[in-house]
């Protein structure tokens, strides 16, 4: 059901905590007669479509130290949650490291979103575009609770708990941490690096589709990572789906068949159905959760179909 506009006429009262945990201590105080502000984009669609009421009380977290970094430290990249994504995308590290977390960027919302909209806003939204790139990294998020600063959790986690409404709804995202690659090595020999190894061929691919080019919710988003190993095998198998109100997720399941499994044309029908199987949309008047399945199912198996017509290309090879 809808819900209705708050009818306090009276602007709302905008708190401006000095830290994480008097953000924290003034949710749990107003309860749900408080929300969370920083970028506002999301919430403000909300109100505007009349789908959340506008509460009294907003905490505003812009001033909340800390949370406007990106910094590496020794186990990856870390991003607070209050970092734009528009400085997200513009970030080297992001865009060398972590390269489908920029792509995901760049088809959310119009530019001028994005120099307000926050990371930590399109996470917390549980259905944001960038989470199956994100997802595909192996992202984790760290929470302020009662407790202070918690240990971080992984994306995948948390999407879980959300689901099942069994996370504290006081707690407010800290940072985003992209861990460091364990496959940076065959990045590097599949942009041919100078490391004297052989380049291995490999894909790395977000695709959003909506109901138009730019500046459109999404039905469908899938991310898609994967190579093929000297033995003609593929190896580093990473599959994200999300889009609309569907809940992203890893198609584990998928990923774990492809995993060493031969690499060729003959796998890709079973690809598709098995997308077909794993991801399971949720439909609405736009689109139906048929048509969003066979959207992803689509993007996926053509994305390994062009994995393998590189890897034919480069062994003079055709695939047919």
């Amino acid at each position: 059901m809808d819900a209705t506009f708050n009818p306090v006429m009276s602007a709302p009262t905008v708190w401006h905590p000095a830290d994480a945990r008097e953000a924290y201590l003034l949710k749990r105080r107003f309860g749900q007669q408080a929300d969370y502000v920083a970028g506002g984009t999301l919430l403000r669609t909300e109100w505007e479509a009349g789908t959340r009421s506008v509460s009294p009380h907003w905490i505003d977290l812009q001033r909340v130290t800390g949370l406007r970094e990106v910094f590496m430290q020794a186990g990856g990249l870390c991003i607070g949650s209050q970092v734009t994504l528009g400085t997200c995308r513009r970030h080297p590290s992001l865009a060398n490291l972590y390269p489908l977390v920029g792509e995901a960027i760049r088809s959310t919302a119009a530019s001028s979103v994005r120099n307000v909209a926050t990371l930590g806003g399109n996470v917390c939204s549980g259905v944001g575009d960038v989470l199956p790139a994100l997802l595909l990294y192996d992202a984790e998020l760290e929470w302020q609770d009662q407790h202070g600063p918690a240990a971080p959790l992984p994306l995948t986690e948390w999407l879980e708990l959300r689901a099942a409404d069994a996370l504290d709804p006081d707690r407010i995202l800290l940072t985003i941490r992209l861990p460091a690659r364990a496959d940076v090595t065959g990045i590097q020999q599949a942009a041919g690096g100078d490391n004297g190894l052989p380049s291995l061929p490999r894909i790395a691919v977000y695709h959003k589709a909506g109901r138009r080019e730019a500046f459109s919710p999404s039905l469908v988003t899938t991310a898609v990572s994967a190579e093929i190993d000297a033995a003609g095998c593929f190896r580093q198998v990473k599959i994200a789906t999300g889009g609309g109100k569907a809940k992203p997720a890893r198609l584990g399941a998928l990923e774990a068949w492809l995993e060493g499994s031969r690499a060729d044309l003959s796998r890709l029908p079973d690809v598709y159905e098995r997308v077909m199987e794993e991801y399971r949309p949720a439909g609405d008047i736009f689109a139906g959760e048929s048509y969003r399945r066979k959207t992803a199912a689509s993007l996926i198996t053509a994305d390994l179909w062009q994995l393998l017509q590189q890897t034919a290309s480069e062994g003079g090879e055709t695939l047919c």
